[in-house]
């Protein structure tokens, strides 16, 4: 295949669409992501699992041990950051209202 100008701009250009396909389709999916999270925070159910894979993950603990155990522990983090990255993504109040969610169930008070 003999590289002229024009076939470097039809290169280029089959480029730059399949870019702009990626990004469609990762803005679908987000969206689609973000769907999702907002109908978790919407029910007690869905607010307690997020709390608990939060808990899980230990998102806001430090992973450091000292030895091979940090890749672990930071690995179970990143998953953790990821899921926060969506709440705040979907919702920007999210942690405001997990952290309601966890002071109500600490009372006792629950929503149905």
């Amino acid at each position: 295949m003999e590289m002229n100008d024009d076939t470097i701009t039809e290169l280029f250009s089959a480029e730059l669409k399949s870019q702009e396909e990626i990004r469609l389709e990762q803005g679908l999916e987000g969206e689609k992501l973000r769907t999702a999270v907002t109908g978790l925070m919407a029910s007690d159910a869905g607010r307690r699992f997020i709390c608990a894979v939060l808990d899980q993950t230990g998102v806001f603990k430090s992973s450091f041990t000292g030895n091979s155990a940090t890749f672990f522990l930071e690995g179970k983090r990143a998953v953790g950051l990821y899921i926060y990255q969506l709440l705040m993504t979907a919702d920007p109040m999210a942690m405001q209202k997990l952290i309601t969610f966890r002071i109500e169930q600490r009372k006792g008070v629950t929503h149905g």
